[in-house]
Protein backbone atom coordinates (compact mmCIF):
# COMPACT_ATOMS: atom_id res chain seq x y z
CA UNK A 1 0.00 0.00 0.00
CA UNK A 2 1.25 3.58 -0.67
CA UNK A 3 0.69 4.52 2.99
CA UNK A 4 3.02 1.75 4.18
CA UNK A 5 5.78 3.05 1.90
CA UNK A 6 5.59 6.51 3.45
CA UNK A 7 5.64 5.30 7.07
CA UNK A 8 8.79 3.68 8.55
CA UNK A 9 8.25 0.08 9.54
CA UNK A 10 8.93 0.71 13.24
CA UNK A 11 6.11 3.31 13.36
CA UNK A 12 3.47 1.41 11.38
CA UNK A 13 2.00 -0.28 14.42
CA UNK A 14 1.59 3.03 16.25
CA UNK A 15 0.04 4.73 13.20
CA UNK A 16 -2.39 1.85 12.75
CA UNK A 17 -3.29 2.06 16.43
CA UNK A 18 -3.89 5.82 16.18
CA UNK A 19 -6.07 5.43 13.10
CA UNK A 20 -8.14 2.72 14.77
CA UNK A 21 -8.44 4.76 17.95
CA UNK A 22 -9.51 7.78 15.87
CA UNK A 23 -12.18 5.73 14.11
CA UNK A 24 -13.50 4.37 17.40
CA UNK A 25 -13.35 7.86 18.88
CA UNK A 26 -15.32 9.29 15.97
CA UNK A 27 -18.03 6.66 16.46
CA UNK A 28 -18.23 7.37 20.19
CA UNK A 29 -18.21 11.14 19.61
CA UNK A 30 -21.07 10.91 17.15
CA UNK A 31 -23.00 8.66 19.53
CA UNK A 32 -22.33 11.01 22.45
CA UNK A 33 -23.38 14.07 20.47
CA UNK A 34 -26.65 12.44 19.41
CA UNK A 35 -27.40 11.34 22.98
CA UNK A 36 -26.47 14.78 24.31
CA UNK A 37 -29.04 16.38 22.01
CA UNK A 38 -31.65 13.72 22.81
CA UNK A 39 -31.33 14.19 26.57
CA UNK A 40 -30.73 17.97 26.46
CA UNK A 41 -34.19 18.54 27.84
CA UNK A 42 -32.93 17.24 31.19
CA UNK A 43 -30.36 20.03 31.34
CA UNK A 44 -26.88 20.37 29.90
CA UNK A 45 -25.16 18.75 32.87
CA UNK A 46 -27.46 15.70 33.10
CA UNK A 47 -27.40 15.30 29.33
CA UNK A 48 -23.60 15.39 29.30
CA UNK A 49 -23.33 12.77 32.06
CA UNK A 50 -25.84 10.37 30.47
CA UNK A 51 -24.39 10.62 26.97
CA UNK A 52 -20.84 10.20 28.25
CA UNK A 53 -21.78 7.14 30.34
CA UNK A 54 -23.38 5.35 27.38
CA UNK A 55 -20.55 6.33 25.05
CA UNK A 56 -18.05 5.02 27.63
CA UNK A 57 -19.56 1.52 27.49
CA UNK A 58 -19.34 1.56 23.70
CA UNK A 59 -15.80 2.93 23.84
CA UNK A 60 -14.60 0.23 26.23
CA UNK A 61 -16.02 -2.56 24.08
CA UNK A 62 -14.54 -1.24 20.82
CA UNK A 63 -11.15 -0.31 22.26
CA UNK A 64 -10.73 -3.60 24.09
CA UNK A 65 -11.66 -5.80 21.13
CA UNK A 66 -10.58 -3.64 18.18
CA UNK A 67 -8.07 -0.88 18.94
CA UNK A 68 -5.93 -2.69 21.53
CA UNK A 69 -6.64 -6.31 20.67
CA UNK A 70 -2.92 -6.84 19.91
CA UNK A 71 -1.86 -5.73 23.38
CA UNK A 72 -1.62 -7.71 26.61
CA UNK A 73 -5.08 -8.90 27.67
CA UNK A 74 -5.65 -8.78 31.43
CA UNK A 75 -8.72 -9.54 33.50
CA UNK A 76 -11.91 -7.53 33.09
CA UNK A 77 -11.91 -6.81 36.83
CA UNK A 78 -8.67 -4.86 36.37
CA UNK A 79 -9.37 -3.13 33.05
CA UNK A 80 -12.97 -1.99 33.58
CA UNK A 81 -12.45 -0.04 36.86
CA UNK A 82 -9.39 1.70 35.38
CA UNK A 83 -11.31 2.49 32.22
CA UNK A 84 -14.25 3.91 34.15
CA UNK A 85 -11.97 5.93 36.42
CA UNK A 86 -10.11 7.47 33.49
CA UNK A 87 -13.38 8.27 31.71
CA UNK A 88 -14.63 10.00 34.85
CA UNK A 89 -11.55 12.20 34.64
CA UNK A 90 -12.31 12.76 30.96
CA UNK A 91 -15.89 13.61 31.88
CA UNK A 92 -14.57 16.14 34.39
CA UNK A 93 -12.46 17.73 31.65
CA UNK A 94 -15.46 17.87 29.34
CA UNK A 95 -17.81 19.36 31.99
CA UNK A 96 -15.14 21.88 32.96
CA UNK A 97 -14.84 23.06 29.36
CA UNK A 98 -18.65 23.24 29.03
CA UNK A 99 -18.98 25.27 32.21
CA UNK A 100 -16.07 27.51 31.19
CA UNK A 101 -17.64 28.13 27.80
CA UNK A 102 -20.99 28.88 29.45
CA UNK A 103 -19.42 31.46 31.73
CA UNK A 104 -17.05 33.03 29.19
CA UNK A 105 -19.48 33.28 26.30
CA UNK A 106 -22.57 33.75 28.48
CA UNK A 107 -24.37 30.79 26.93
CA UNK A 108 -27.95 30.35 28.06
CA UNK A 109 -29.07 26.98 29.34
CA UNK A 110 -31.43 26.59 26.39
CA UNK A 111 -28.79 27.22 23.70
CA UNK A 112 -28.45 23.67 22.36
CA UNK A 113 -26.18 24.51 19.42
CA UNK A 114 -23.69 26.50 21.48
CA UNK A 115 -23.48 23.79 24.12
CA UNK A 116 -23.02 21.14 21.42
CA UNK A 117 -20.07 23.08 19.98
CA UNK A 118 -18.54 23.57 23.42
CA UNK A 119 -19.03 19.88 24.19
CA UNK A 120 -17.29 18.91 20.96
CA UNK A 121 -14.23 20.93 22.03
CA UNK A 122 -14.28 19.21 25.41
CA UNK A 123 -14.49 15.81 23.72
CA UNK A 124 -11.38 16.56 21.65
CA UNK A 125 -9.35 17.51 24.72
CA UNK A 126 -10.70 14.52 26.65
CA UNK A 127 -9.92 12.15 23.77
CA UNK A 128 -6.26 13.18 23.77
CA UNK A 129 -6.12 12.52 27.51
CA UNK A 130 -7.82 9.13 27.12
CA UNK A 131 -5.54 8.10 24.25
CA UNK A 132 -2.46 8.62 26.39
CA UNK A 133 -3.90 6.94 29.48
CA UNK A 134 -5.57 3.95 27.76
CA UNK A 135 -2.36 2.68 26.19
CA UNK A 136 -0.30 3.42 29.32
CA UNK A 137 -2.48 2.13 32.16
CA UNK A 138 -5.40 0.08 30.82
CA UNK A 139 -4.22 -1.77 27.71
CA UNK A 140 -0.53 -2.37 28.33
CA UNK A 141 2.02 -3.59 25.84
CA UNK A 142 2.90 -7.29 25.73
CA UNK A 143 6.00 -7.20 27.91
CA UNK A 144 6.04 -10.98 28.62
CA UNK A 145 6.35 -11.67 24.88
CA UNK A 146 9.32 -9.31 24.61
CA UNK A 147 11.00 -11.10 27.53
CA UNK A 148 10.38 -14.43 25.82
CA UNK A 149 11.99 -13.17 22.62
CA UNK A 150 15.07 -12.04 24.58
CA UNK A 151 15.37 -15.38 26.34
CA UNK A 152 15.20 -17.45 23.14
CA UNK A 153 18.85 -16.84 22.05
CA UNK A 154 20.08 -17.61 25.58
CA UNK A 155 18.19 -20.89 25.60
CA UNK A 156 19.45 -21.69 22.11
CA UNK A 157 23.04 -20.98 23.24
CA UNK A 158 22.61 -23.30 26.22
CA UNK A 159 21.20 -26.02 23.99
CA UNK A 160 24.11 -25.65 21.57
CA UNK A 161 26.66 -25.81 24.42
CA UNK A 162 25.02 -28.95 25.81
CA UNK A 163 25.05 -30.55 22.37
CA UNK A 164 28.77 -29.78 21.88
CA UNK A 165 29.63 -31.09 25.34
CA UNK A 166 27.64 -34.28 24.71
CA UNK A 167 29.38 -34.80 21.36
CA UNK A 168 32.82 -34.42 22.96
CA UNK A 169 31.94 -36.89 25.71
CA UNK A 170 30.61 -39.36 23.12
CA UNK A 171 33.82 -39.10 21.10
CA UNK A 172 35.92 -39.82 24.21
CA UNK A 173 33.83 -42.87 25.06
CA UNK A 174 34.03 -44.18 21.49
CA UNK A 175 37.82 -43.73 21.52
CA UNK A 176 38.10 -45.67 24.80
CA UNK A 177 35.87 -48.47 23.46
CA UNK A 178 37.96 -48.70 20.26
CA UNK A 179 41.20 -48.84 22.27
CA UNK A 180 39.78 -51.57 24.52
CA UNK A 181 38.65 -53.56 21.45
CA UNK A 182 42.08 -53.30 19.81
CA UNK A 183 43.80 -54.44 23.04
CA UNK A 184 41.49 -57.45 23.37
CA UNK A 185 42.11 -58.40 19.73
CA UNK A 186 45.88 -58.17 20.23
CA UNK A 187 45.74 -60.34 23.37
CA UNK A 188 43.63 -62.95 21.58
CA UNK A 189 46.01 -63.07 18.62
CA UNK A 190 49.02 -63.43 20.92
CA UNK A 191 47.33 -66.22 22.88
CA UNK A 192 46.37 -68.00 19.70
CA UNK A 193 49.98 -67.71 18.41
CA UNK A 194 51.36 -69.10 21.68
CA UNK A 195 48.97 -72.05 21.52
CA UNK A 196 50.02 -72.73 17.90
CA UNK A 197 53.72 -72.61 18.84
CA UNK A 198 53.12 -74.99 21.76
CA UNK A 199 51.29 -77.45 19.54
CA UNK A 200 54.13 -77.30 17.01
CA UNK A 201 56.72 -77.91 19.73
CA UNK A 202 54.77 -80.89 21.03
CA UNK A 203 54.54 -82.41 17.50
CA UNK A 204 58.26 -81.94 16.96
CA UNK A 205 59.06 -83.63 20.29
CA UNK A 206 56.83 -86.61 19.43
CA UNK A 207 58.58 -87.03 16.07
CA UNK A 208 61.97 -86.92 17.75
CA UNK A 209 60.93 -89.60 20.26
CA UNK A 210 59.76 -91.91 17.49
CA UNK A 211 63.03 -91.52 15.62
CA UNK A 212 65.15 -92.17 18.72
CA UNK A 213 63.31 -95.39 19.78
CA UNK A 214 65.03 -98.74 18.56
CA UNK A 215 63.32 -100.53 15.76
CA UNK A 216 61.61 -103.81 16.66
CA UNK A 217 62.99 -106.93 14.84
CA UNK A 218 60.83 -108.41 12.18
CA UNK A 219 59.24 -111.77 13.03
CA UNK A 220 61.18 -114.86 11.59
CA UNK A 221 59.94 -116.31 8.40
CA UNK A 222 58.96 -119.99 7.92
CA UNK A 223 62.30 -120.84 6.27
CA UNK A 224 64.20 -119.29 9.18
CA UNK A 225 62.17 -121.29 11.66
CA UNK A 226 62.86 -124.55 9.66
CA UNK A 227 66.60 -123.91 9.62
CA UNK A 228 66.64 -123.14 13.30
CA UNK A 229 64.79 -126.41 14.01
CA UNK A 230 67.22 -128.44 11.97
CA UNK A 231 70.15 -127.09 13.85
Amino acid sequence: MPLNRLIPERHRGLVKELLTFGTVGAINTALGQVLFIVFFGLGWLASSVISTAIATVCSFTLNRHVTYRHRLRTSLRRELPLFIGLNLVGLGIQVGILDGARRIFDIASSDKVEFSIARFGGVIVGTIFLLLTYRTFVFKAKKPEIAAVVEVPVQAHRTMSDAVEFAELTEQLEAEFDAAGDSAASDSAASHGAESEGAADEGAAADATRLAAPARPAPPTAAQRAITGAV
